[in-house]
């Protein structure tokens, strides 16, 4: 997360801690209520290789034939936002369902699909990533969650609740493709040493989980984001039921050229800003 400062400053919704949803931060809850984020999102990723890294993923490893992926096929988008990653899967013929905890957001992932034609194909959900109890056991084909989705969940039993839902929801044996950050990385940083022994302290003293960080981000203050060790979401992975089968190395946010087939780099841990995992 970086913080922006051309961006235009976001209003804070002011409602009461015992109203935030279970999983989010009060400023994250602000990111979910502006609409000016929603307004601005695909100007704000224009340029970002993270969509060209996401789609080779997709073709790589959901479900698919020569003549595109078997009909009926359904992909749920967790944290969908305004269809960054679900309008070119409707496109090359799957069926979709995002959910998102944003009404904007969606609105736009609506007008987007209308457009082009492809509204038929999806249904758009607002729901709490950690709230889908209303959905049925054995009803998606592919499974993704993009773009540090699972990293904005507060607190590892919420993210935990989350990916055992997704598992649950998951026929067997079916792809699950997610990107999240890595904390070590944020040692190569400026004051990085610093930071991570700060937030061990912090950790240590049960203030937070090693990983934690807020800033102002796109105008909204104390935007939360959680960055793992890779040790750990593997762990989290696996007691939700996944079997990790591929990490994907990501060494920049620029980083257009990665192999889909390299093996993560000497001191990957290091060395990574984050991952796409794919895994089932």
């Amino acid at each position: 997360m970086k913080e922006t400062n051309k961006k235009r400053p976001t209003a804070r919704v002011s409602v009461p801690q015992w109203q935030i949803p279970p999983g989010l931060t009060i400023g994250n809850f602000d990111y979910t209520n502006s609409s000016s984020i929603a307004a601005d999102y695909d100007h704000f990723l224009s340029g970002n290789d993270l969509n060209s890294i996401d789609g080779k993923a997709f073709r790589r490893y959901l479900p698919a034939s020569e003549d595109g992926p078997p009909q009926g096929t359904v992909v749920a988008d967790f944290g969908c936002g305004n269809g960054r990653s679900l309008l070119p899967l409707l496109a090359q013929g799957y069926r979709g369902l995002g959910i998102d905890l944003s009404v904007s957001m969606l609105g736009s992932f609506a007008a987007k699909a209308q457009e082009a034609s492809l509204a038929d194909r999806v249904s758009l959900v607002q729901a709490n990533l950690v709230q889908l109890d209303a959905f049925t056991d054995n009803s998606i084909d592919a499974a993704i969650c993009m773009f540090s989705t699972l990293g904005m969940i507060h607190g590892r039993k919420h993210r935990e609740r989350f990916l055992k839902h997704v598992r649950r929801m998951l026929k067997p044996d079916r792809p699950f493709v997610l990107h999240a950050h890595n904390s070590l990385f944020q040692i190569r940083q400026h004051q990085g040493f610093r930071n991570a022994a700060a937030s061990m302290w912090k950790a240590c003293r049960g203030k937070q989980e090693f990983g934690d960080r807020t800033a102002t981000y796109r105008g909204v203050k104390n935007m939360f984001i959680h960055s793992f060790r890779r040790a750990e979401l593997k762990r989290d992975l696996e007691q939700a039921g996944f079997t990790v089968n591929k990490w994907i190395g990501i060494r920049s946010a620029s980083d257009q050229a990665t192999d889909l087939d390299a093996p993560l780099p000497w001191l990957s841990d290091l060395r990574l800003v984050g991952w796409i995992v794919v895994c089932e």
